[in-house]
């Protein structure tokens, strides 16, 4: 997904997504995710909200999602 046709500044943008073919444009700003249909256990988003939630507090959020990549649970 080109995230530039948002036409906006993509410092604080993140794409999250389950299929690796979205990230082509932007993988810096990418956090992948499992396949969450038809079950209602999954808690994933959860975690990544939380996550998303500590990069609140930064300006520039491109290149931060690395550290999900390196502390991700179930991606």
């Amino acid at each position: 997904k080109d995230l530039s046709i948002l036409n906006r500044n993509l410092i604080q943008t993140i794409i999250v997504d389950n299929s690796i073919s979205s990230f082509v444009f932007h993988p810096e700003l990418a956090i992948g995710c499992g396949s969450f249909i038809d079950d209602p256990n999954d808690r994933e988003l959860d975690v990544i909200g939380d996550f998303l939630g500590e990069l609140l507090k930064v300006d520039d959020f491109r290149g931060r999602c690395k550290e999900w990549k390196l502390g991700a649970k179930g991606c």
